[in-house]
């Protein structure tokens, strides 16, 4: 049996199925502990991870568990994903165990899974989530990993040899977490699902025409064991011999023994890399090392592949990059436009993308990628570029002949290519089109081929657009074009040139110019370069000629920006007369409005175009590459999103040069412009910068306007706190308009400001459901459901309002307060930046110092979560951030008492987490800062007094010798406030004293009935309460209170049982 799998090793018909005794077998860099967990281990790491959540009783079960299911891990793992606070903080855990680097692991250790690779087999697939596999790959960067489903790649696999190292983690990569089999329904759902389609498909189809040998298993594990069934039962009825690597002294179960043959090796360890290496092919082919000979006929073995590969009848062009310097980049997109090719999925590919980015050469190395692959598919490769002028930097825009000028002349061009003798044969007895249509047809339907278009977006002949469109299957076409067909097409968008591959450009083309001032300039001054042209080829292609033409380098690469430069009139200019008159007007309109993102609500105002026109131009604009657009804030919900729009600089030029030349058009977009401008600034620069208008609040018509005023008549009796009479003035305005979003709105406000919450939601819902595309009912309510508490649904109005009025700054505000509630930190502080990016001459103060205070109670609640997650480090960052912006505004804006009483808070908790990591004197130094007088503020005293009480408690806990101690004591009896703050200060003064205090330790506490019990050394047991506690303690640290010994003094009730009181924390 072991000589039958060493053949089917050799003819490439084996996979490795990689289990996690492979993983196991890893250690940790210089210790001999292991780097990864086993499947018990784990569970455990789970309980223990539990419990830093303060999820004590869950962690106990899953010990339990573990005791009485025994291996039936799954199930415990169903269960455990529920006991964690959230998804994310699941999958965060699983990343910590299994998301490990190279770096830390002992490269010793890595053997095992080398000599895997040994097997020389091209597809490893693996139920291991880690990178291991990838780690001991022969060539890593050049190994390619599928997860789950990688439908592309598996589905290419199926026609085509794997050309490449492959690993196919079945059971989901810890890079993308949240996909992982972990559980035992999404165990299930693996082999049950019709999602996971294209994946049993392939894995159905290896099981019949490869061998599977598994490695790394244990016969003790029951989910390697159910696993091996599930997928032979799932794919019943498939005839390969499989094979296991199993140690001497283990069977086979019996229902496992008819599928799978075992191999046999003697122990663990070296013993079965010495198995793995005695199967290899190397190992009894080649012997250990190549001598001359061995080389030599690899050498020759190498000649003879490329014999082997199939003639392709072609006539691709010369490939003209290599004369500016060779094809840099694109790897990813060649590959990605190959398997699009291969899947055969889609009939026409379209390589899209802006003028100058690539897209020639990149279908121009993708067809030649084809002709030197063994596995070509293709029998044709033909190619014809509709270009009508091309670009040098010593002749400027050269004129030259389209290949696809004349419908007749391309289908006789096609037919010689594809049969030349039919060809001569059609042409001596002048045979009309539609024979020559139908021959060419008749090939494509017979032969695979691959027709390739270039520029397609210049031809303007509607015989040739039908003609590739109805090219039959099995033949494709591949595109390359600014427009596209804009249908029945798969369009790959090419991306930005990466700036590492700028770089290689310039660095090439300056050597292959013999330049090398310019080939030696440095990575820095070259990027700086490369970015001012976007990292676009053809534009750092052009500046570099220019510079060896004498032009001064700088102004090289700033010609380009110039509307009038030939380099601008090459890239747009054809593709601008395609484009229809509403997109022209909207990009002149994009020129009137400036060079920052622009909305598509603005553009519309000045181009005058109406709804359907502006999305139809839009697309258009996008699609041919003239404009981009910006999401300046993504969320789940559609509706949240703003999107704007901009265009390249070398963009602009052309635009901003096309419109000067319409005098009467662009005084027309001048003349609106102003208008809305005039318009924008009476509503901002009203009575206050953040109201709307009349029409704004819906307020139509006389009646409207009367209900307003009495509004207005509400407010004025709050403010002097007649509460009676709002009230007369607020059921006057909804009897006049009952109907009016605003009036409603401002009755919930007032309502809710008087306890009735009930009443007051019953008013904010309708005024929404009224006017639903009213901002300021929305974030009225948003307001309102925030207050409440209700802070999923407040978001909701919130973005929906923030959506009808993005300039509407205090919105920002308050989503940003909420999302903070929510604890979506960084989307609450992206919003509040946007709310302090005031433009306007008058600033509101207020508005700045309410933003500020809820930016800096942001990053402070922010904190907070991170010390709750142990992560000191991160949680420092946000809290000093947080205490950095309140010490700013309360530097600018003295006035505003609450950010001076939340300086001194966020100065207080510094103070407490640097004394909890025992970094005393800079705990010292913010707790000292937090006793600093806040004149008028009620709370002033109190913050100061905790402060020093803090302070006093640490150095009297630590025994620290502070020469201040006495000043801090009697600044804290100076500051006692009630009786409260009385007793606690009298037990500082026991403390130090040691008078009337007993010593004992806690035995026992309920934390949610807030009672414990303390007993002492000579039999006393003394009750307490939480009240009584005066060590300050988190929440947390309530739930470990047990076994802790204490100070206290004795009190005794009427009933003489014996209580504890003033109990400190030894």
């Amino acid at each position: 049996m072991e000589e039958e799998l060493k053949k089917l090793l050799q003819n490439n018909k084996v996979i490795p199925f990689v289990g996690a005794g492979v993983s196991l077998a890893v250690k940790s860099k210089g210790s001999d502990n292991n780097l990864f967990l086993g499947w018990k281990q784990l569970l455990e790491f789970f309980a223990n991870e539990l419990e830093k959540y303060d999820k004590f009783d869950e962690a106990n079960f899953v010990r339990l568990s573990l005791k009485l299911k025994k291996n039936n891990y799954l199930e415990i793992a169903d269960e455990i994903k529920n006991f964690f606070p959230s998804d994310q903080i699941f999958f965060d855990c699983i990343e910590k165990a299994f998301n490990k680097q190279s770096n830390e692991a002992e490269l010793s250790s890595l053997d095992l899974a080398k000599s895997i690779w040994g097997l020389n087999q091209k597809l490893i697939i693996t139920t291991n989530y880690d990178k291991v596999l990838h780690w001991s790959s022969p060539s890593p960067n050049d190994t390619r990993r599928w997860d789950i489903q990688a439908i592309t790649e598996q589905v290419s696999a199926l026609s085509n040899n794997i050309l490449h190292d492959t690993i196919w983690h079945l059971h989901g990569h810890i890079e993308n977490k949240h996909n992982l089999i972990l559980t035992s329904k999404s165990y299930n759902n693996l082999y049950e699902e019709e999602k996971f389609g294209v994946a049993k498909r392939v894995l159905s189809h290896y099981l019949a025409t490869k061998s599977f040998l598994f490695i790394g298993y244990s016969l003790e594990d029951s989910f390697f064991v159910n696993t091996i069934k599930k997928i032979f039962v799932s794919f019943e009825g498939l005839s390969q011999t499989h094979y296991i690597l199993l140690e001497r002294n283990k069977t086979l179960p019996d229902d496992l023994n008819k599928i799978i043959i075992p191999i046999y090796y003697e122990e663990k360890g070296d013993k079965l890399i010495q198995k793995i290496n005695e199967l290899s092919p190397k190992y009894y082919t080649t012997g250990h090392q190549l001598n001359k000979s061995t080389e030599t006929s690899i050498n020759l073995l190498q000649h003879k592949i490329k014999d082997l590969i199939p003639l392709c009848n072609n006539n691709l062009p010369i490939e003209d990059y290599n004369l500016d310097g060779g094809f840099v980049g694109r790897e990813e997109e060649i590959k990605k436009v190959k398997n699009l090719i291969y899947s055969n999925e889609d009939r026409i590919i379209t390589i899209t993308g802006a003028g100058g980015l690539g897209k020639t050469s990149t279908a121009l190395k993708c067809a030649y990628s084809f002709l030197e692959d063994i596995n070509n598919p293709f029998k044709n490769i033909i190619w014809f570029s509709a270009k009508e002028d091309k670009l040098t930097s010593d002749n400027g825009i050269v004129q030259i002949e389209s290949q696809i000028s004349d419908y007749a002349l391309l289908l006789k061009n096609i037919l010689r290519i594809l049969d030349a003798s039919t060809s001569m044969t059609f042409e001596k007895n002048s045979i009309e089109e539609k024979i020559y249509k139908d021959s060419i047809y008749k090939i494509f339907l017979q032969t695979r081929s691959l027709l390739i278009i270039d520029n397609l977006e210049t031809i303007s002949n509607q015989d040739i657009i039908d003609f590739i469109k109805d090219i039959p299957r099995p033949s494709q076409v591949l595109i390359t074009s600014r427009k596209g067909l804009g249908e029945i097409e798969r369009r790959h968008p090419l991306l930005d040139f990466s700036i590492e591959d700028s770089i290689e450009l310039f660095k090439l083309i300056a050597k292959e110019r013999n330049r090398m001032d310019l080939y030696n300039l440095s990575a820095k001054t070259i990027e700086k370069k490369v970015k001012s042209v976007r990292s676009y080829p053809l534009l750092i292609k052009w500046s570099i000629g220019k510079i060896c033409l004498g032009m001064d380098i700088d102004k090289a690469f700033n010609e380009i920006y110039s509307g009038e430069s030939e380099i601008s009139q090459f890239v747009f200019n054809d593709i601008f007369n395609l484009i229809s008159e509403n997109s022209k007007k909207c990009l002149f309109s994009m020129i009137i409005l400036g060079d920052k993102p622009i909305s598509k609500y603005l553009i519309q105002h000045v181009s005058n175009l109406n709804h359907n026109e502006i999305e139809d131009s839009i697309k258009e604009l996008i699609i041919t590459s003239f404009i981009y657009s910006e999401v300046k804030e993504e969320t789940e919900e559609d509706e949240s999103t703003n999107t704007y729009y901009s265009m390249l600089s070398l963009t602009r030029g052309f635009i901003k040069f096309q419109l000067d030349s319409k005098t009467v058009l662009k005084n027309e977009l001048i003349s609106t412009y102003r208008n809305l401008s005039l318009q924008i600034e009476k509503s901002q620069k009203s009575k206050d910068s953040f109201e709307n208008s009349l029409l704004e609040f819906g307020i139509k018509t006389e009646e409207d306007k009367i209900a307003f005023n009495y509004v207005k008549a509400a407010k004025n009796y709050l403010n002097i706190g007649n509460e009676a009479k709002a009230k007369e003035s607020f059921d006057k305005a909804i009897s006049i308009s009952p109907e009016l979003s605003y009036v409603l709105s401002e009755y919930g406000k007032f309502e809710s400001s008087i306890g009735h919450n009930f009443e007051a939601e019953k008013y904010h819902l309708k005024a929404c459901q009224i006017d639903d595309k009213n901002f300021n009912t929305h974030f009225a309510y948003g307001v309102f459901l925030r207050k409440q508490n209700n802070i999923e649904t407040a978001i909701i109005h919130l973005k929906k309002a923030k959506k009808l009025n993005p300039r509407y700054l205090p919105i920002y505000n308050e989503l940003g307060r909420a999302l903070s509630f929510n604890g979506q930190y960084e989307e609450a502080n992206k919003n509040f930046i946007i709310s302090l990016a005031q433009k306007d001459e008058f600033i509101n103060y207020k508005h700045l110092n309410i933003t500020l205070h809820y930016k800096s109670d942001n990053y402070k609640r922010w904190a907070q979560e991170l010390f709750l997650r142990k992560d000191y480090e991160k949680g420092k960052e946000k809290l000093f951030r947080s205490f950095e912006i309140i010490e700013k505004a309360n530097k600018e804006y003295k006035f505003d008492l609450k950010n001076q009483e939340l300086e001194k808070r966020i100065s207080q908790d510094i103070g407490k987490i640097m004394l909890t990591l025992n970094e005393y004197d800079i705990g010292k130094e913010y707790l000292l800062k937090s006793t600093k007088y806040i004149e008028n503020s009620k709370k002033n005293t109190e913050l100061s007094f905790g402060s020093f009480i803090i302070l006093i408690n640490h150095i009297l806990n630590k025994k620290i010798n502070e020469p201040e101690l006495e000043s801090y004591i009697k600044e804290a009896e100076s500051l006692i406030f009630n009786q409260q703050s009385k007793n606690i200060f009298d037990a500082i003064r026991d403390k130090i004293s040691g008078k009337n205090r007993k010593k004992g330790i806690i035995r026992f506490y309920n934390v949610e009935k807030g009672f414990g019990v303390i007993d002492t050394k000579d039999g006393v047991s003394y009750s307490f309460l939480i009240s009584n506690l005066m060590s300050t303690l988190e929440e947390k640290d309530l739930y470990f209170l047990e076994n802790k010994e204490v100070v206290f003094k004795e009190k005794f009730n009427k009933l003489s049982k014996n209580f504890a009181k003033s109990i400190y924390i030894i």
